[in-house]
């Protein structure tokens, strides 16, 4: 079997500020398994993604019984300028995505590898790309 080099990462640099102030919890919440979400708590949450603050990201996403694999991908985007925060949370969201989407293949891990990696400099576009992923699963 042929596999491919592994990717260099462009993300890593020392510890930042934002990396120190409760990375665990934060990453931790990129591993909750999917479950329905319920109205109220979702909404709030989705209103802390489109927001951008991290914090107010991670306080929502406690409240839901289970943070999505799609919801996940979305707090990967939120990350995208902290490198300590993305890199690990971009690892931990390929994890999900082997597990929890039917059907992948060693090539499917590449493609999402390889977009993850190209995700901080292009995030619409990217995020796309691995919904669409998701979807097809």
């Amino acid at each position: 079997m042929h596999l491919r080099p592994r990717l260099k990462s462009r993300h890593q640099h020392e510890p930042g500020e934002a990396a120190q102030r409760g990375a665990h919890d934060l990453l931790d919440l990129c591993e909750r398994v999917f479950v329905s979400a319920p109205g109220p708590a979702y909404a709030a949450f989705r209103s802390a993604l489109n927001s951008g603050n991290l914090d107010r990201i991670r306080r929502t996403a406690r409240q839901l019984p289970a943070v999505r694999l799609e919801d996940a991908l979305a707090i990967c985007v939120a990350y995208r300028d902290e490198p300590e925060l993305y890199e690990r949370a971009a690892i931990r969201w390929i994890g999900r995505f082997c597990l929890e989407a039917k059907g992948v293949g060693i090539e499917d891990v590449y493609q999402v590898a390889e977009a993850l990696d190209r995700l901080p400099d292009h995030p619409e576009r990217t995020a796309e790309e691995l919904s669409r992923l998701i979807g097809r699963r």
